[in-house]
């Protein structure tokens, strides 16, 4: 049995006897007050302390029904002298924990210790409740992950949990007592008092709300807060339960500007952005327009296959498919589209397979070629009639590039330098200059290359160098091409065979000779008179034939 603290009333001192004894013969932890009528019992209770009382119905000055509103909730076990049914209903109703009926032998006190008890244990069980629910809560309230705070209807905070506390870089005694208003951002103070004036009554409202945090910093939350009136209608306080989505807050603040970074760069990209699901166009930047010259209405939604000219759509649908299923690597390729005004147009894409609204699609960037494509067609025609200009030419030229070790080495040759020297293209191409030319030619052609390039100007000379076809004699000029840097990078070579007129020449000379030699010397008079009849010329015995000088 627990230990008690008991008023026993009894107007009987035999009654009063036999409880004593009773308690002692059994050994009972009772402590216990004995009072003889209605009065004595009231005084006594009125002092308190008391965890039951057992009381006789009948106290001489009154009933134990009148003791009841001095008991303030103790338990009462009423002992009844007769079973009167009447008596027990009044009993219960004024609120009579347990009752008993007096017999001769006074055997009810064997049933005293258990009923004692139970009626103990029945009061004790709602405050074991409320403590145990006091406990649970404190908890709770400890060990929330949510922030919970409370504040008076002048919105003084009157309590905060740890997590709430924390929240705010504070410790919680340092956030009682201060307003709430305190913790917030100068430029928030006007919707927080529209807000805290529209909430008025007890309705729940949830919404987002910043703080400012100990070191200055902003913490977002999401407030779900809930005020509460007393009897009269009027503001008792609020309650707030606080959850902590700075983190979340970030990331969205940090994903929006993401998305605005690349809504930026996709909408002014230089190259035509489109994101294609099942052959459809389902996006296009502003760029598209200009290589398509539709207006992005007219794009998106529309078939892809229209805007590719049709000698190249069966390739791009066959790519888009195996892309498609990663069966190729992303990598430039060009194709011909149509413009709106039917013209055709060219254009690089390379793509990459992407989700676009939880299903698989390709994202392809496009740059418009045309004009490249236009330039290098005017270039190939242009090379094309180089070329032929360079292989029919009679003249040799060559180009060499000038490397950064002081050699040159031949890149390149025209048909009539191998028909002259004599050479195969796999003797002169990508060799070295001092491998083909040789000496001693080759120390003159060296200085010339070097003067050329160091003059910046074209260079001339006569040269005489052995080939196997034999020994070529050739007016030779070269001129030095620089890059933007001012670096020569190349020399432009030609070189006019000038062997047969050398020849000729060398011929006539000695001609000339033999002629000079037999004129001189014979003797007879040789006149030589041009087509006006002037002399030109006469030999030594003519002077003597007609005295004249």
């Amino acid at each position: 049995m627990i230990p008690l603290n008991v008023l026993f009333v009894e107007v009987d001192p035999a009654d009063r006897l036999a409880f004593e004894r009773f308690v002692e013969e059994h050994d009972l932890p009772i402590t216990y007050l004995l009072a003889g009528s209605l009065n004595e019992a009231k005084g006594l209770v009125t002092q308190g302390g008391f965890d039951l009382i057992v009381t006789d119905y009948s106290l001489g000055d009154g009933t134990a029904i009148d003791l009841l509103p001095f008991a303030h909730g103790v338990p009462v076990i009423l002992i009844a002298g007769t079973r009167d049914e009447e008596i027990a209903a009044r009993a219960f109703t004024a609120g009579i924990s347990d009752s008993l009926v007096k017999d001769v032998g006074r055997h009810y006190l064997e049933q005293l210790p258990e009923r004692m008890e139970k009626a103990v244990g029945q009061r004790l069980r709602p405050v074991q409740k409320l403590q145990e629910d006091q406990e649970l809560y404190r908890r709770v309230v400890d060990t929330a992950n949510e922030g919970i705070w409370i504040a008076n209807p002048d919105y003084i905070t009157s309590f905060v949990n740890r997590r709430m506390a924390e929240m705010l870089g504070y410790q919680p005694v340092e956030m009682v007592g201060q307003p709430i208003q305190q913790f917030l951002f100068p430029e928030d103070l006007a919707d927080f008092a529209d807000r805290t004036h529209a909430q008025g009554g007890t309705a729940l409202a949830q919404y987002e709300r910043r703080f400012r945090h100990k070191d200055g910093s902003v913490r977002w939350t999401i407030i779900s807060t809930t005020t509460t009136l007393n009897e009269q209608g009027e503001l008792r306080g609020s309650f707030a339960m606080v959850t902590d989505i700075t983190k979340r807050k970030k990331a969205e603040e940090a994903l929006k500007e993401s998305e605005e970074k690349y809504r930026a760069l996709v909408e002014n990209a230089n190259e035509a952005i489109v994101v294609t699901q099942d052959m459809a166009l389902k996006f296009a930047n502003p760029k598209v327009g200009k290589l398509l010259g539709y207006s992005l209405q007219e794009v998106v939604g529309r078939p892809f296959v229209d805007l590719i000219h049709p000698d190249d759509r069966l390739q791009m649908v066959e790519r888009y498919r195996k892309r498609l299923d990663g069966e190729v690597p992303a990598e430039v390729v060009p194709f011909r589209t149509i413009h709106k005004d039917g013209s055709i147009r060219w254009a690089e894409i390379n793509s990459v397979r992407i989700a676009w609204e939880d299903k698989p699609a390709i994202m392809s960037f496009l740059n418009d070629i045309t004009d490249r494509k236009r330039t290098e067609e005017a270039l190939r025609e242009s090379e094309q009639r180089i070329t032929s200009i360079y292989n029919t030419v009679g003249d040799v030229i060559f180009q060499l590039a000038v490397k950064e070790d002081g050699h040159y080495r031949f890149v390149s040759v025209n048909r009539a330098f191998l028909a002259t020297t004599g050479l195969t293209s796999p003797q002169v191409i990508g060799k070295r200059v001092d491998e083909v030319i040789p000496e001693p030619s080759l120390t003159l052609v060296l200085e010339k290359y070097r003067e050329a390039i160091q003059e910046k100007r074209i260079v001339r000379w006569e040269e005489a160098s052995e080939y196997p076809t034999g020994k070529l004699i050739g007016e030779v000029s070269v001129a030095p091409v620089f890059d933007s840097s001012g670096n020569c990078t190349h020399l432009v070579g030609a070189v006019h065979d000038i062997t047969e007129r050398k020849r000729a020449e060398e011929a006539l000379r000695e001609s000339e000779a033999k002629y000079r030699l037999l004129a001189d010397n014979t003797i007879d008079g040789v006149w030589l008179l041009d087509m006006n009849l002037k002399l030109i010329y006469c030999s030594p015995s003519s002077e003597k034939q007609s005295g004249f000088a």
